[in-house]
């Protein structure tokens, strides 16, 4: 049995189809993989992470943020 080769995707490419797609995918190495679904218990880990590690740095110079594309 044999398998198709994946095409491969130029970042670009991958940016301009991820702002069109329903769901999320992660690009490595040319190739486009769909994500898993985040399920309350991965939010909610998330969520208490954040709040821990933002306590730990107030006052410091650093700071929790997540990276939103245009």
């Amino acid at each position: 049995m044999t398998f198709p080769l994946p095409q491969y995707t130029s970042p670009d490419e991958y940016l301009l189809l991820e702002t069109q797609a329903n769901d999320k995918h992660e690009y490595f190495s040319g190739e486009i993989v769909a994500m898993a679904g985040a399920g309350k218990d991965h939010n909610y880990i998330v969520a208490n992470l954040l709040r821990e590690i933002g306590g730990y740095l107030k006052g410091k110079e650093c700071e929790v943020f997540r990276q939103i594309s245009e």
